[in-house]
């Protein structure tokens, strides 16, 4: 794989990542604090929806953050070798 592209590859992982935190803090936030996040997302994330979502985000976040992990140690293992 070209530098440029893993260079992509990476930074979409990054976003990726942390649009999914935002999600994840925003659901848990419809958990807790539902009577003000309800009528932000225009009644979109209610408490039950909150909690479905959020219950639903806990396998795709360890895989996210093992890619993610796993992206950072590639790109820094092909440092080292062009040193």
């Amino acid at each position: 794989m070209k530098k440029q592209t893993r260079k992509v590859v990476k930074l979409a992982f990054h976003w990726i990542l942390v649009a999914y935190l935002a999600v994840y803090l925003l659901t848990g936030l419809g958990i807790i604090y539902w009577q003000q996040i309800e009528p932000v997302t225009l009644g979109l994330l209610g408490k039950a929806n909150a909690m479905r979502i959020h219950d639903n985000m806990h396998i795709p976040f360890a895989i996210l953050l093992v890619i993610h992990v796993y992206l950072g140690l590639i790109m820094k293992e092909k440092k080292s070798d062009h040193q």
